[in-house]
């Protein structure tokens, strides 16, 4: 979050990087990921890539993919997450995900309680809106930029299914 950014985009050219948006706090993917790997019971920073291990053994669930279209928004000037899902009625210090996450979804996972296919169902729904919002933040760079060389940087960049996609999609 550098100066309360959470994503930017621009193009570069010699040693200068001319920014052209930024997607600010707290409409962050990172965030959004964070807060769905602590519900599923993986308490550290940096298991966020057990979420995308999990991912590929779920299946489509309308109902967690509704919970992910309602938590993370595609909008014309990039992405909102509604941070009613992550911060409203946190009680401690680190934990991401809110009460209203909970009241949707149900009890969090405990990291000592065995995965079930549920488990593994939002996972995959979390993966798939990771990536839907890639793409559509990608184009949204090209577009404003008209360049088709793309560096992503930062936590959620090292989700290499996302990044995958974005080299596979040719939005850049």
């Amino acid at each position: 979050f550098g100066d309360f950014a959470s994503g930017a985009w621009g193009v570069g050219r010699g040693t200068q990087i001319d920014i052209d948006d930024r997607v600010y706090f707290p409409h962050s993917l990172g965030t959004f990921y964070q807060a769905l790997t602590q519900y599923l019971g993986f308490a550290h920073y940096g298991d966020e890539y057990k979420v995308m291990g999990l991912a590929p053994y779920g299946q489509p669930d309308p109902a967690l993919r509704a919970f992910v279209e309602d938590f993370v928004e595609l909008t014309p000037e990039g992405v909102r997450l509604d941070p009613y899902f992550i911060f409203y009625g946190r009680r401690s210090y680190g934990r991401f995900f809110g009460d209203k996450m909970v009241e949707r979804l149900g009890p969090p996972r405990a990291p000592s309680e065995e995965i079930t296919q549920r488990h593994r169902d939002l996972a995959f729904a979390v993966q798939q809106r990771l990536e839907e919002a890639a793409v559509h933040l990608a184009r949204l760079a090209l577009r404003e930029t008209g360049s088709r060389n793309l560096c992503v940087a930062g936590g959620v960049a090292l989700n290499c299914k996302m990044t995958g996609l974005l080299h596979r999609a040719r939005v850049a």
